[in-house]
């Protein structure tokens, strides 16, 4: 495989799988957990809820590891991406906006969400774009 068929490989995954696992690890031990991820470059942008345990978790210590694969049949259709680095608010990194962009053009259904009003809106103010950086 050539870089470039690995690079076009790597980035049809990371744009059409919807969900991905983030590994981290805390006081209360090693934590696996499923968001949402969009791709901004090589990087993965989740959205989530500083109060969440990974989210915690990150905070105290920002490794952490993802994979995401699509749904498959057979142990032998199985690919994906697996990937390593740290992950931190997005504010600290790269601009908010553009991080929500990305997400919202994976997830068109998270524009009107995150604009939304009452109950919805309500519990989206409590989460906040992280991003993934691979080493």
């Amino acid at each position: 495989m050539t870089l470039e068929e690995f690079e076009r490989s790597v980035g049809d995954v990371l744009r059409t799988v919807p969900v991905a696992t983030l590994a981290t690890c805390g006081t209360e031990g090693p934590w696996a957990t499923d968001v949402y991820g969009a791709p901004l470059g090589w990087r993965l942008v989740f959205f989530s809820s500083p109060e969440s345990r990974h989210c915690r978790n990150l905070a105290a210590r920002p490794a952490c590891s993802v994979t995401m694969h699509p749904e498959v049949a057979s142990w032998r259709e199985i690919r994906g991406v697996q990937m390593e680095g740290t992950a931190q608010p997005a504010g600290a990194v790269l601009e908010p906006a553009a991080v929500t962009r990305a997400y919202v053009t994976k997830f068109p259904f998270a524009e009107s969400l995150l604009a939304g009003s009452g109950e919805t809106a309500g519990k989206l103010a409590r989460v906040s774009p992280h991003l993934s950086i691979r080493k």
